[in-house]
Order: structure tokens, then C-alpha cells, then sequence
């Protein structure tokens, strides 16, 4: 399946950048400027699968977003936002207006269109599951974990399965979960549970271990969480802001 991002910018030469770096992962990008009409123009007569908004500041991806938002189009692309600067009132706003994720321009552009290309491949995978995805995605950011690494991968597919089947004993991940993500990934579940392993490591070490520690309410510890701690742990959080979101939804439809 050939895919296509539509690229909004008002700075050609910044296209060029990703246009070349989505092509190493044979995706078509196309450009348009920050206008309604082009952008309008462009989503009918390419509807592409990713559309990612570059912004300096935050007001005008808010302003794209809100615009998006109230538009009746065929296929709804997944969002993407790169900001100059990332602030969280800023992100949370993005979030609930449809972004998929939301990235810093400290990333270079071949940075961010591959971890693009990695996210939507389990965004595809997660479709039944819209309203997580994006939750994931941000909590899995704020703890470390880079889209880049193989492990990112493997604990979406781990966590979408154990979110699904409400199971997230231990002695669940080697005999299902980590062989049901090794059948999706054409890999061994020894490799599965490896990358999971590998991709804490990494988070715990990149001076995450704080955030990583207080966002999941684990222990205080020396020792980076197991396989099974981190996953049960996200899936446990996870719930609680959905949950957080359903009654914030009821308050505010009464």
C-alpha cells in the first residue's frame, strides 16, 4: 500500500527535507502552505494517510488543528505536529483536538519522519483503539522511549493486547503476549521480550529514571522495572486516564 504525507509549512526548503526523508520510507509527501484553501485543496485532491503540521509556535498549529477539526472530509489522515517549542498545555490541546503526537524541531527532520513512519505503522494497528493511541504515545515520550527504538514497537503491541484481554499477570507475557507480538513483527518472543528489556534500559538510563519512577508510580529503585512491571504499570495508568477522560466527557454533556 503506497502511502502519502501532506507536509504544511510555509517553508519550501523545510518540504524539501522531509520530502526526502519520507521518501527513503517510500512515502509520498506533498506540500502545502498555511492557508485554508491549499490546505483544503490539497487534503481532497491527494487524501493522504499523514499529515504533519510544522509550526514555530503553538497558536497556529491550534488554529490548523481547530480548522481540521470541523472539516467533513472522506479520509481523515493521522495527525503529526512539529512545534519550535514544546510546552504541555500546548500538547494536551493538540491531543484532544486529534494529534496522533507531537514533536520538538530539536529532532532532526530524518528523525522525525522515520519515528512518523514507525508511529503510524501502529497507529494502522491500533485503529480500533483511536483514543488510546495518542495517550500511549505521549506517556511513552514523557517516560524515554523513543518511537526510533525496535523496543517502542514491541510494548505498544504488548500493552494494546493486554489493554484488549485485561490480563496483565505475569505469567501472561511468555506465554501470550510476547509470542502474539513476535507473530505482527515476524520475529522470535525472545527477541520480543529482549527490545522491551533493551528499550527500559535505554529510557532508564537517558536520565529518565525520575520521570520514568513518578508517571507510573513504580518504586523507587537501583534497578531499571522488569518487562512485566513497566507493561502492567502503563496499562494500569493508561486506564486511569481514559477513565479521567469518560467522566470529564459525562460532566461536561449533562
Amino acid at each position: 500500500m503506497s502511502l502519502t504525507a501532506l507536509i504544511i509549512t510555509d517553508n519550501p526548503e523545510l518540504f524539501k527535507f522531509y520530502e526526502k526523508a519520507f521518501r527513503d520510507g517510500d512515502i509520498h509527501a506533498k506540500h502545502s502552505f498555511y492557508n485554508t484553501q491549499d490546505v483544503l485543496s490539497k487534503l481532497l485532491s491527494v487524501q493522504p494517510q499523514i499529515l504533519l503540521i510544522e509550526a514555530a509556535f503553538g497558536d497556529r498549529a491550534a488554529w490548523l488543528l481547530n480548522y481540521l477539526s470541523e472539516l467533513q472530509i472522506p479520509q481523515r489522515p493521522a495527525i503529526f505536529v512539529c512545534l519550535e517549542y514544546r510546552t504541555p498545555g500546548w500538547e494536551q490541546l493538540f491531543l484532544r483536538k486529534g494529534a496522533m503526537y507531537v514533536f520538538e524541531k530539536s529532532m532532526s527532520e530524518m528523525n522525525i519522519a522515520d519515528c512518523i513512519m514507525n508511529l503510524y505503522s501502529l497507529y494502522r494497528n491500533m485503529e480500533q483503539q483511536e483514543k488510546l493511541f495518542p495517550e500511549l504515545a505521549r506517556l511513552l515520550r514523557d517516560c524515554g522511549f523513543s518511537p526510533k527504538h525496535r523496543g517502542y514497537s514491541c510494548i505498544v503491541e504488548s500493552v494494546q493486547m493486554l489493554i484488549q484481554d485485561g490480563n496483565v499477570a505475569h505469567k501472561s507475557l511468555t506465554k501470550k503476549v510476547y509470542p502474539y507480538v513476535a507473530r505482527k513483527q515476524s520475529t522470535t518472543p525472545v527477541r520480543v521480550e529482549k527490545n522491551i528489556r533493551d528499550a527500559i534500559r535505554h529510557a532508564w538510563e537517558q536520565e529518565n529514571k525520575r520521570i520514568l519512577l513518578q508517571l507510573l508510580g513504580l518504586d523507587d529503585g537501583q534497578k531499571p522495572p522488569s518487562n512485566g512491571k513497566l507493561l502492567s504499570s502503563i496499562c494500569e495508568r493508561l486506564r486511569e486516564i481514559l477513565h479521567e477522560k469518560q467522566h470529564m466527557v459525562s460532566h461536561t454533556t449533562r
